[in-house]
């Protein structure tokens, strides 16, 4: 019900910007191409405490994207953009002796994840200031503005496994460690705001914050399911990875742990019914700088066409 009420919402938003973009000058509208660079976070169920407010900076990484964008309207600018990255977390990253958020808990669970992804999206950009000249006349202030679309997502979560089994990062999904054959592509929903900055006639610089919601809680290989209670099918490697409890080290770094942390190791049959996060959608944040260049009609051919 939630997902019909926003797809509404959309729908009013998307008619009402519609309506103003055929009423605007089609000689004013332009494209823009754009390259960025973008600290991304995630948000799941292997960050150092529970609650939205939980960024683990230390898992920072790094994305790299291109956007193309078409002002269509005073106000509005569609976009179309394509984004390589990764985001990752790690459970040592937790605080052993936080009873009350949860951190202890996370200490000894001992998971980790890294996660190479593919981001295709199309958008729209509503800025908060209204302006109807030609792209060269567009005011040299800040103009701040609120972007939100839809995308399609490729991922690929991974592990490194325990020393004996060769310390080695391995691809998790076909494991099946959630006892879930998921699939390695999401429906995501980015919103956020930002501000662009006219630079030069033909240059603008942004910067934005843009929150990505998955449907789907597998960008970490770990969900709210509990495992199947015949885990009998699952292979060893996939029995080592889904508990890492018994381990000594925490092998996204290979630290050494608490030594009171370590738990006693887990047979198969003891993983059965076993819950290993929530049941919450995954998402991640990416903090973007973007330099875009203008591809307008020439100021002469914009004034005196028609004449």
């Amino acid at each position: 019900m939630k997902h019909l009420q926003f797809a509404i919402a959309l729908l009013f938003l998307f008619s009402a910007q519609w309506a103003d973009a055929q009423r605007y000058n089609a000689r004013k509208q332009y494209w823009s191409l754009g390259g960025s660079v973008s600290m991304m976070n995630y948000f799941g169920d292997i960050v150092p405490a529970a609650g939205m407010a939980s960024i683990d900076f230390q898992q920072s990484r790094i994305g790299l994207g291109f956007t193309a964008e078409k002002k269509v309207g005073s106000f509005i600018s569609s976009r179309f953009g394509l984004m390589y990255g990764a985001i990752s977390g790690d459970d040592y990253n937790s605080d052993f002796f936080d009873q009350e958020g949860g951190g202890s808990g996370r200490y000894g669970r001992n998971l980790h994840f890294r996660t190479r992804m593919v981001e295709v999206s199309g958008g729209i950009v509503l800025d908060l200031f209204k302006n109807t000249s030609y792209f060269y006349k567009r005011p040299k202030v800040p103009i701040p503005y609120f972007t939100i679309g839809v995308a399609a997502t490729y991922f690929n979560p991974q592990a490194k496994t325990p020393f004996d089994l060769g310390g080695a990062w391995v691809n998790l999904r076909n494991l099946q460690t959630t006892g879930v054959n998921y699939s390695p592509l999401a429906i995501v929903i980015p919103a956020g705001v930002g501000f662009r900055y006219k630079v030069s006639p033909n240059v603008d610089f942004s910067a934005e914050m843009v929150v990505r919601y998955a449907f789907t809680d597998y960008l970490d290989d770990v969900s709210g399911e509990t495992l199947p209670s015949n885990t009998e099918g699952m292979s060893d490697l996939a029995a080592a990875m889904a508990f890492r409890g018994a381990e000594d080290r925490a092998m996204f770094s290979e630290a050494l742990r608490e030594p009171a942390s370590i738990q006693n190791p887990r047979t198969k049959e003891q993983l059965a019914g076993m819950r290993r996060g929530g049941p919450a959608t995954d998402m991640y944040l990416a903090t973007t700088f973007k330099l875009s260049y203008i591809i307008g009609t020439s100021r002469y051919t914009a004034k005196y066409r028609g004449r």
